[in-house]
């Protein structure tokens, strides 16, 4: 009797276990997640015609043709009878008109138009000053300096105010020491070797630490020594 009775309570603890128990209720289950960020879009041409032979006609045009809405101008300083009164007079008929400012530097005129942004201003670096332009969280310096100008422009800019991308369009006689210790790339050697290069360059375009992949098509063209790229970045960032 006492066996039959253990086996009735051991068959009925082997049921117990073998039986699927509910523990907690069902219900549904969302999770929000944020959209992917749009990216935004704004070109840039950088005209250095120094040097050059280029008519005011042939500038005036390639700007009409160009879908940039920043435009970093290098001119003599007699370019169309005075690069000033020149510009003032052309450039309304660009993409990239909007607001502007230039400064003298020797005999070049160093010129900003853009279509939006900040205001292009001029920043003092040393003995010099050098043209800012911008836009969101890029920064683009257009001048012409000297390697012992290197570091104060480092000061008043990436230094000063580190969380913004830095583009230098800049008018140098050779390779920035400084500005390559600083972790900024030469963003046309990094693209162009050989032939598609000036054997001596007087043009050069760095970028601080990580802005160089915002950098997009960038291309060498005409007339005289040009460049042109598209800034793409997250629209908050522009």
């Amino acid at each position: 009797m006492k066996k039959l009775i253990l086996s009735f309570i051991f068959s009925a603890v082997l049921l117990s276990c073998g039986k699927e128990v509910q523990v907690t209720r069902d219900h549904p289950v969302t999770a929000d997640f944020e959209a992917t960020e749009a990216f935004a879009n704004l070109p840039v041409a950088w005209f250095d015609l120094r040097g050059t032979s280029v008519l005011p006609e042939a500038l005036d045009e390639a700007l009409k043709d160009s879908p940039a809405k920043v435009a970093l101008l290098i001119l003599p300083a007699g370019f169309g009878g005075g690069a000033e009164a020149w510009l003032a007079s052309a450039e309304g008929s660009w993409p990239c008109a909007g607001s502007s400012a230039g400064l003298l530097d020797g005999d070049s005129y160093v010129y900003i138009c853009a279509a939006g942004g900040a205001a292009p201003h001029a920043v003092p670096v040393g003995e010099k000053s050098v043209m800012l332009f911008s836009q969101g969280k890029f920064s683009i310096i257009l001048g012409l300096i000297g390697e012992e100008d290197a570091e104060a422009l480092l000061q008043k800019t990436w230094f000063a105010n580190a969380e913004q991308d830095w583009i230098y369009a800049l008018g140098l006689g050779e390779a920035s020491a400084t500005l390559e210790a600083a972790t900024f790339l030469d963003c046309l050697q990094e693209m162009f070797t050989g032939a598609s290069l000036p054997p001596v360059r007087s043009d050069w375009l760095y970028t601080s630490a990580g802005t160089w992949n915002c950098l997009k098509g960038l291309s060498l063209g005409k007339p005289g020594f040009s460049v042109s790229f598209t800034i793409n970045a997250e629209e908050s960032r522009l």
